[in-house]
């Protein structure tokens, strides 16, 4: 099933390219579609891909010049009737976007009711930014959207490493994926099951292995200790001597195998 998510900005050329960015992380390629139908001016397919689930993602542009008519967003509901995901785009130095998000945002999430929905801040590194007024008119917002500051320009990497404890320990880039990777997306269920069997297969081998080497260990260490039984029977010692080596012997037993006087 294919998932929509509804990107939001003021500028389509910066907007597409933070998708790319995107598909450029998942290293897929897929063409950006002008659609130029009805408010929708293009849309974009990635294919999220992680070790336990892959999801169609599709996600639509549209100008926040369009949310001036007054049907818009009946046009999106009577359009698409999957929307996971809205996510707002704006220069976080000009400003351009922000108004449009902060008068919008409310209303698209109540009526939508998306499981992702987020603000991207483009920002050059070093620029100076009104912060203060950013996150006073964020705080008058109902609904929660988490921010999220970005440069654009930045080079991005993939990186195989575990999620954060916790939001504030991944920034960046790194947040964008991550929100996308936490995201509960509709799923190919025949792939995420074949993921999840391959999973468990690779632990109950590596606990088959564990398993058989701690045996292997234990095994050489009980033939050794019958060999030093065999040594003492045959040595040629006393009797008093020949007993306080079996005594040793008998020790490094009940030690190994965790026997009590009791048993």
């Amino acid at each position: 099933m294919q998932n929509i998510v509804l990107l939001l900005y003021s500028d389509q050329e910066l907007a597409i390219k933070l998708l790319q960015q995107i598909q450029s992380y998942y290293k897929i390629q897929s063409e950006t579609n002008q659609i130029k139908q009805k408010i929708f001016e293009f849309n974009k397919n990635i294919v999220l891909k992680t070790k336990y689930y892959e999801a169609d993602i599709s996600f639509i542009g549209i100008n926040y010049d369009n949310f001036q008519k007054e049907d818009t967003i009946d046009i999106i509901k009577t359009q698409y009737n999957n929307i996971q995901g809205v996510v707002f785009f704006v220069d976080a130095e000009t400003l351009k976007g922000h108004n449009e998000f902060i008068e919008l945002s409310d209303q698209l999430i109540s009526e939508l009711d998306p499981s992702l929905q987020v603000v991207i801040y483009n920002r050059k590194q070093d620029s100076q930014l009104n912060q203060a007024l950013i996150e006073k008119e964020e705080q008058g917002l109902q609904t929660f959207i988490e921010s999220v500051y970005f440069d654009l320009d930045e080079a991005v990497e993939r990186k195989d490493t575990k999620m954060a404890q916790k939001v504030d320990d991944v920034l960046g880039f790194d947040r964008i994926i991550e929100i996308l990777e936490c995201n509960t997306w509709a799923t190919d269920i025949k792939y995420q099951k074949q993921q999840v069997q391959e999973d468990l297969k690779e632990k109950v081998k590596e606990k088959e292995n564990k398993q058989q080497k701690d045996l292997d260990y234990e095994g050489e260490d009980f033939a050794n200790l019958l060999n030093e039984i065999m040594t003492i029977r045959q040595s040629n010692i006393s009797h008093e001597e020949r007993k306080i080596q079996a005594e040793k012997v008998i020790n490094k037993l009940t030690e190994q195998y965790n026997i009590s006087d009791s048993d």
